[in-house]
């Protein structure tokens, strides 16, 4: 092999070591399909393209404050918080603020959490494979 080839191979195998050991980058890795998945998901609940950006707001901001996201939410009711871990936005933020600690030792993630967005994953996936379609509704009818 050339000289160029080794280099080639070699920063190929040093930037996959460097992913491997930085928790960001595993978290963001496992955590994309999910974010797409929903995102399909949900998009078969909205008529138009006006709509879109409402119904996601309606959506995702009480998510974001019950999750922990803008407060901390131990100061919810037990209820509350109940709630909000059955959703997967309190998963997601706790895995983001444990894989940016920088006093987090070990893998850096919380396998309950992946659980609980693979799980929604799964949920999201089977929703957009049965009700997506890239035609507008308008169209089909």
């Amino acid at each position: 092999m050339t000289r160029n080839a080794w280099l080639v191979l070699h920063q190929a195998h040093y930037d996959l070591l460097s992913f491997l050991r930085n928790r960001q980058a595993r978290f963001f890795t496992l955590m994309l399909p999910l974010i797409f998945i929903l995102g399909y998901a949900i998009s078969t609940a909205i008529g138009s393209a006006d709509g879109a950006q409402p119904m996601v707001q309606a959506i995702m901001l009480p998510l974001y404050f019950i999750s922990g996201v803008f407060i901390p939410n131990v100061n919810l009711p037990g209820w509350l918080q109940d709630v909000a871990k059955a959703f997967p936005v309190q998963h997601l933020a706790d895995g983001l603020h444990k894989a940016f600690d920088p006093a987090t030792h070990g893998v850096g993630i919380v396998w309950s959490d992946i659980g609980v967005l693979g799980l929604w994953a799964a949920v999201g996936l089977v929703v957009a494979l049965g009700r997506f379609s890239w035609s507008p509704a308008a169209a089909r009818a």
